[in-house]
């Protein structure tokens, strides 16, 4: 068990490390202009009607979706857009530890085979995205404080051992922790998405009244409005960047995650998500005051059936 532990804890470092490392690109590279385009605005156009295939959003005016890294060759390019490279030699970063560790995100205790699947980068199709330097990282984030909150790959990275207490669960759609006021930090990651189509609560409630019963669009829209009026009216932007992740894929039917031990390199493959979930959280970010920074993992984490355990 603690060979298990091991090796998945070093994917589960690894990944960290890759995503804090793209939120630093975008993040604390901006204010050198060097690595960054950034654009913000309010009027949204997308390229194509299916994020999941082509994550791609083009804006006009400044905005609130950033998705740009200028490369190389073309200028600028979407980082989040490329494929799966075997590199034996250059991957895993990390070894480590967790045993806290779910058994719903250990690839090991479900039987996957070999370590291969350690040993995929991303890269971008018209840039060169740098190497993870930890010292560096661990440098630009002396003083600072991340807060990450989510579910499914945000939740994963920092899994710790907790007994909640028995009782009615009930979804308060107006109202958030009041812990928010109290956590200051110069990063905030957050997503939501998964976590709305599974029924984890027994009721809903809004403007003081308990709900057995709501339509999920509607319940997650009024969610998604309490938390951008919370952050246009409670984020400072001068010391705080503030991220939304978007939704990590399912593998199901053809492409299930079952016996797979290599990444999907079919670039046809389309995840299947309820698109008014994922066209919601477009509608908030894009309508909000404040700059929230965009990360599309959708697609470059759908490939990856080979490292989705659950199933």
């Amino acid at each position: 068990m603690e060979v298990y532990s091991t090796i998945n804890e070093r994917w589960r470092l690894c990944t960290l490390a890759c995503f804090i490392s793209c939120i630093l690109i975008c993040s604390l590279n901006h204010n050198s202009g060097k690595n960054v385009s950034v654009l913000q605005s309010r009027a949204i156009s997308v390229t194509s009607s299916d994020e999941f295939s082509s994550p791609n959003v083009r804006l006009s005016q400044p905005s609130n979706y950033i998705e740009n890294m200028k490369g190389t060759v073309k200028g600028e390019c979407n980082i989040f857009d490329g494929k799966w490279v075997y590199s034996p030699q250059s991957s895993p970063l990390y070894s480590g530890q967790c045993p806290f560790l779910s058994d719903q995100v250990s690839c090991k205790r479900y039987g996957q085979p070999g370590f291969d699947y350690e040993n995929w980068i991303w890269e971008a199709k018209e840039c060169d995205i740098p190497r993870l330097n930890g010292k560096n990282m661990s440098e630009r984030l002396r003083g600072k404080g991340v807060i990450i909150v989510g579910d499914s790959l945000n939740r994963n990275k920092l899994e710790v051992n907790y007994n909640k207490a028995k009782g009615s669960r009930i979804l308060r759609l107006d109202t958030l922790s009041t812990s928010l006021w109290k956590w200051g930090a110069d990063i905030r990651v957050l997503n939501t998405g998964h976590w709305w189509v599974y029924r984890g609560w027994d009721f809903f409630q809004y403007n003081g009244k308990l709900f057995e019963e709501m339509e999920i669009e509607l319940a997650f829209e009024m969610a998604m409005k309490t938390w951008a009026h919370w952050v246009d009216t409670e984020v400072d932007t001068s010391k705080t960047r503030v991220f939304f992740r978007s939704i990590s894929p399912e593998h199901q039917g053809k492409h299930t995650c079952y016996n797979i031990t290599e990444p999907i390199m079919d670039e046809s493959y389309v995840a299947i998500f309820p698109e008014s979930i994922i066209d919601m959280v477009k509608r908030t970010i894009g309508g909000m005051r404040t700059p929230v920074w965009y990360l599309n993992i959708t697609k470059l984490s759908q490939y990856r059936a080979d490292v989705h355990p659950s199933i």
